[in-house]
Formats: structure tokens, sequence, C-alpha cells
């Protein structure tokens, strides 16, 4: 936005200035390249100027966000001030070019038009994969717009017509930009439709349409109420108390996150005091002149002056809110998208089932499946199954799955613990796949009996091999003792389970079935300890055996469904389960899958993916959210991934050649003269006829000349002096013609 500010001030003083308006773009164009692309300048920046001067590493997370935000689209605005500077030569050059002969209009048109035509092309053919595509766009995004503008512009009859649906959105572009980015990205997609999602994404941009419709009105209202025109003093006195009170609203903001009375109804409630003031501010600064241009009707100025009147409209615009806040409110809590989940939420979150995909449906396609059937087997063949929660829960918890941003905030600056046996640990891979190591568990060889360890950045996760109980509660016991002891760190999660292998090894005898007993009974202890002490504790019971999958018969005897049953029944009577914060049911999501477990024990990675989705949904209430709770703080090791030097050192020599040689198409405008002999139509030659036609005759006749004894020397510093010379030489030549 800088730069169309730094557009519009520079456009009024072109005709004295344009080589400082150039000097100005270029300035802010080395500024931005410091601030995006210039690794080392970053972690100077946020290491050192923000984090050791203010003694915070917030504002290093706040600007590693902004930044993380912006960089995609970052150089469109300078682009954007670049056409607009250049656009009355480009203009002319078009309307010369359609003085000549059809043919020399063609090729002199058509060169350029192949050259972007293949540029779009080449871009489109190349960096559209998604990765490629977000470390290029910042770069290449330029490319087709240009092209588009530049066919848009071709011929007197596009240039006359215009589709009127593009010229009613682009009235309200910047306001849609602001809504799409809330409602539809950031991981937070608004859901009104639950359950529909092609439904749901029309209404949202429907929505959005009408919405940005009504705040353009507003902001445009308010604009000519606050910031009055041909009022410079008064507007700036004004822009200045805005500012100052958006300051104050900041402010108070942070308060109430920092007291934790950040609610909608404190919102709601704060929203109508600052709307009635501000209702009260805008009368008493507008109404003198309300009164003044209704002198001759004094019947309206009377009502307008009455209590009712005076009343009515805050009454209406309390109304109002208090009716888009119960919708909103009413919509957020059937689909599940306000705040944390409910406590009450604890006993249905287990409560889910595998919904199958058919080869026809559309979900199949999100699996890359190839369809070999017709309709009318579809519905028998069933090309995978996928986690779901019903939606006919009486409190309308609103599951939902849980991305990868949405994990690593609720793990952020935690360090959780697992502690158990193979499910556990399978457990432990389908969440560090789930925050973004999707090799996870790939390939296990030796390690598979050893302790496992991930670190996400601000997250510490691990994995304590422990097979048997008895194991667990060592481990257990060595964290109380050596930890709480030692000031070593504890865990701020812990996730434990185990009692399938038990049955094997511990419950031959009727004295091993003694000790057994009485090692759950410490288990439960130990849990409960660790509870108590304030770390949240999950105990994750045993999925579903497949018992005749089991590869001996001593397991199919000893480790069977029905042996397991026991063993289940048995931790939940001596306490196990009630001392745990949270039970994770593993028979509730892998009993419909029992089939698909090829060894009897261990089931596919999608199945313990959706005992994560299960948990995820379950930290709201038994994780502590961190007080960095700035989930992009995970992109800051992968800067330099999307900051590119090259390609920023590329699009500073086409700054250059767009600035300096007055073209708004980045030298392209050049192969024009190579086919037009007749006249001249390059964009230096064409640089006072252009602005003539805008700006009077002295200050064109004055910019010429200043342009003329100041060129040589600008570009002599920027591009060498030799480089200097020979356009300073080419420029005077042009002029003598």
């Amino acid at each position: 936005m800088s730069y169309t500010c730094v557009c519009v001030r520079t456009l009024t003083s072109i005709s004295k200035h344009q080589h400082n308006s150039c000097l100005s773009l270029l300035i802010c164009i080395m500024g931005n390249f410091v601030i995006f692309d210039c690794y080392q300048c970053l972690m100077l920046l946020s290491d050192v100027t923000l984090t050791k001067l203010v003694g915070d590493d917030s504002m290093a997370r706040m600007f590693w966000e902004w930044r993380s935000l912006t960089h995609l689209h970052y150089l469109a605005a300078f682009s954007g001030a670049v056409y607009a500077i250049n656009q009355p030569i480009s203009s002319l050059q078009l309307r010369r070019i359609e003085s000549l002969s059809l043919i020399t209009n063609i090729i002199a048109k058509g060169s350029m038009f192949l050259v972007l035509i293949g540029a779009t092309i080449s871009w489109a053919a190349g960096p559209l994969q998604h990765f490629s595509y977000n470390n290029t766009h910042t770069y290449f995004g330029i490319v087709p717009i240009l092209t588009f503008l530049y066919v848009r512009n071709l011929s007197h009859g596009l240039r006359e017509n215009h589709n009127r649906l593009f010229s009613w959105m682009g009235q309200y572009s910047l306001e849609i930009f602001l809504l799409s980015r809330h409602t539809l990205f950031h991981g937070k997609f608004a859901i009104f439709v639950p359950g529909y999602p092609n439904v749901n994404f029309v209404v949202v941009c429907v929505v959005i349409l009408f919405t940005a419709r009504a705040l353009n009105n507003l902001t445009q209202i308010l604009r000519q109420m606050l910031l009055p025109e041909n009022e410079e003093q008064n507007s700036i006195i004004l822009a200045s108390a805005f500012t100052f009170g958006l300051l104050i609203l900041y402010s108070f903001a942070k308060l109430l996150c920092w007291t934790d009375l950040l609610t909608l109804g404190s919102i709601f409630t704060i929203t109508i005091i600052l709307g009635v003031l501000l209702y009260q501010t805008i009368m008493d600064t507008t109404w003198l002149e309300y009164r003044s241009r209704s002198q001759g009707r004094p019947s309206s100025t009377e009502a307008a002056e009455s209590n009712v009147t005076k009343v009515i409209v805050p009454i209406s615009g309390v109304m109002s809110v208090f009716t888009i806040s119960l919708v909103w409110y009413g919509w957020a809590c059937y689909s599940g998208t306000i705040g944390a989940l409910n406590m009450s939420c604890i006993d249905h979150v287990n409560r889910g089932f595998w919904l199958p995909i058919h080869a026809c449906s559309v979900r199949s396609s999100l699996q890359e499946s190839i369809n070999y059937f017709g309709y009318e087997e579809c519905e028998d063949f069933i090309v995978g199954k996928q986690w779901v929660w019903p939606n006919d829960d009486p409190i309308n918890c609103g599951f939902r799955f849980r991305g990868i941003n949405d994990i690593k905030s609720s793990l952020l600056q935690k360090r959780v613990t697992f502690i158990g046996d193979s499910s556990v640990r399978s457990l432990f891979y389908a969440l560090c796949r789930s925050m973004g190591d999707y090799d996870a568990g790939q390939y296990e060889g030796v390690a598979s009996h050893s302790d496992l360890r991930r670190l996400f950045t601000s997250a510490n996760i691990e994995y304590k091999w422990s097979p048997l109980s008895v194991d667990i509660v060592t481990k257990l016991k060595s964290m109380r003792t050596t930890g709480l002891s030692s000031g070593k760190p504890m865990p701020d999660l812990l996730i434990a389970g185990g009692g399938a292998w038990d049955k094997l090894h511990m419950a031959a005898t009727d004295e091993d079935q003694q000790s057994y007993v009485e090692t759950v009974t410490k288990l439960a202890f130990e849990l409960n300890y660790l509870r108590e002490q304030g770390i949240p504790v999950v105990w994750f019971v045993p999925p579903v055996i497949n018992t005749p999958a089991l590869n001996s018969d001593e397991k199919r005897v000893q480790m069977s469904e029905l042996s397991l049953e026991d063993t289940r029944r048995m931790y939940r009577e001596l306490r196990v389960l009630s001392s745990a914060t949270f039970v994770l049911d593993g028979p509730s999501f892998t009993k419909e899958r029992v089939t698909d477990s090829f060894d009897g024990i261990d089931y596919p990675k999608d199945v313990y993916d959706a005992g994560v989705q299960i948990l995820a949904n379950a930290f709201d209430w038994i994780v502590e959210p961190s007080d960095a709770t700035d989930e992009l703080d995970f992109m800051k090791p992968n800067v330099h991934v999307v900051a590119n030097l090259y390609l920023s050192a590329q699009m500073f020599v086409f700054a250059l050649i767009g600035l300096f040689f007055f073209d708004a198409y980045y030298g392209l405008s050049y192969l024009a003269q190579i086919f037009v002999r007749k006249i001249t139509v390059a964009p230096t030659d064409l640089y006072q006829d252009a602005f003539a036609r805008i700006l009077p005759s002295s200050s064109v006749s004055h910019a010429s000349e200043e342009h003329t004894n100041s060129f040589g020397r600008e570009i002599m510093g920027l591009l060498g002096h030799s480089t200097g010379r020979s356009m300073h030489s080419t420029t005077q030549l042009n002029r003598r013609r």
C-alpha cells in the first residue's frame, strides 16, 4: 500500500520531479529487498534488534508473521506503481501504432503479444506446482497480469468495452481481499452449511460479496464525514485522533486478553458502547453543517432534533449488532468453530465411526483413485474409509479435522512424552505425521525397540519404549523421583498405554497374576500422582486384537481379543482409567478396521491418524494454551527457502528498466520500434508528448530539460559510467531529432 501512496503523490508532481520519483520507488524496492529477501538481514533484525533490544521475542514473532503473510505479494503494489507512472506513455504508444498501416500495426503489436504470451505459458507450465508456485509467485506473478493488461488494451474495441461484473467487483476488491483472507484461508474456513463443502463455499462467497459491498458503502460514508474533501487541516486532526483511538482500542484488547475477559459478551458490550460514542461524535461534528443546509426546511430540522429521533437510531444499531452476534454465535456453535471445545464433550470425542468412500463419490478424488466402474457398480466398490463424528450429538460439540497449524498451535512450546508398547509408538508416529513429518514411521528397522525423539521447532515429542506394564511403572517412577526432585524438565503432556503384551509375559502362573495386579495398581498410583502435580495424563486403551492374524498358537491363546478384554476390564476396575486426565479409547477407532490388522496387533497408518485426530480435539481441554500463540512462528527456520536472492536481484534489474526507461512492460515496449520506421514509438521518445496531454506545457518543458540534464548522471551512477555516457548521448540525439 505504501507504493500506491508514493505513486499517487509522485504523479501530481511528475512534471518537475520525474527522476526523483523514480529514485524514491527504487529506494522502496531496495528496502523491501532487505526486509523480504536478505535472509541474513532478516535474522539480524529478528534475533538482535527485536529480541535483544526489546527483551521479548513476541515482537520477533509478530515480525515473522507479518513477513510470512506479505511476502507472496509484496512486489504487487510496486509493479502497479510502475505501471501507473508509465501508463500515459504506454497509452500514447498504442495510439501511435494504431495510426499506422494495418500490417505495421499487427506486426508491432504482435511482437509484444507473442513475447508476453510465451512468458505466460512458460510461467504456467513451470512453477504452478504448489511449493514451486509459492516460492516463485512473488517474482513471476506479474507476468500473467501484464499479459492481461496488454491484451485488454490491444485494440480500440477492447478498450471501449468492459465486463460489468468485473467492474462491479472491482469497486469492492479491497474489501473482498481482506474478507477472503479471514474466511477462506489460514486453515479456518467459515462453515455455514456443515457437511456440504461445495454449497458452503458458494454461501461463503455470496456472504463475502454482500459484506464487502456494505463495508465499502459504510467506509465511503464515514470517510466523507470524518475526512471531508478540501479541508486538509481538519482531516489531519481527525486522522490523528482516529489513529490515537485505534491505539487505545488495541491496548484495551490486550488488557482483555491478559485478564481472560475476551468473550463474546464482552465484545458485544464494548461494541455497543463504542458504537454509541461514535454515533454521538459524528452527530456533534456534523450537526451544525446539517442545520445550515436545512435552514429552508424547518420541519425536517425540528423532526431531527426530537428526542424520539435521537434515541431510535442508537436503539436500531444495538438491535442490529445483537441480531448479527446472535446469528453468528448460533452458526459458530452449530459448526464447532467457536473457541475451544467444551468440557462436556469429553464423553463424545471417542464416539466416531468409519465412513466408507465409494468409487464415484467426490471424496474418492482426494485419494487420486481411478474409476474403472460404471455408476451402478460404484456403490458396491469402496476405495477407502474416513474417520468422522456423527452430527446428532445433543450438545453440538463440532468435532473437526485438526490440521498441522492447529496441532502445532496446541503443542507450542510443549514437551510431549509417549510411554508404551508398539501401539503407542504407532500413535507417536501418527502425531509426528500430523505435525508435518510425513515420513515418520515409514521405516523402523533396528530402532523399533528403542527410544525416539522428534523436534518441531518449539515442540519436543519423545517416545520411550515400554512394552510391559512393569516397564511403564519403572519409567513413571523414575520420572517422579528424579524429575520432580532434581528439577529436570517434566513433560507438559504424558501419553501412556499398554497391556496387550502383559498376558503373554506376565500372567502365566497364579503368582505372576498376583504380581501383575500389584503392578497395575502401582501404575494407577503413578498416573494419579503425576496428574495431581498438574501434568495432563492420557491413557491409551489397547486397540482390538485380530486374533486369527496372530502369527503363533501361543499368541492366539494368550493374546486373543477375549483375553485382552479381561485385561481392559481389570485396568478399569483398578482405577487406571480414572487416574488419567483423558482416555483415548483404542477399540472405538479400531473395531471397524479389525480385518486391516495385518499381524493381529498393528494397523495401517490412517487408523492411528484417526486416533491422533481424537487426541487433537481433546487437546482443547487437556492442554493449557501457550502464551506464545503465534503458530506462524514455525515458519521462521524456512524463510531462506522462500526468500530468493537471485530472483530478487532479477526484479531489481527489471525495476531499473521500468523506472528509468519509462516502460510499463519492463522493456518489452521497445520491441515495437524495431518494426516501426516512420515515427518514433520508443517510450523514452514519447515522454514529453505523453505528459503534455495531462500537465501544463511549461511544466513538461521544465521536466524534459531537467530529465535531459540528470538522466545520464543517474544511469551512470546506477549502471556504470560507460552505459551512462551512451544513454545520455542517445537522449540528446533524440531531442535534436
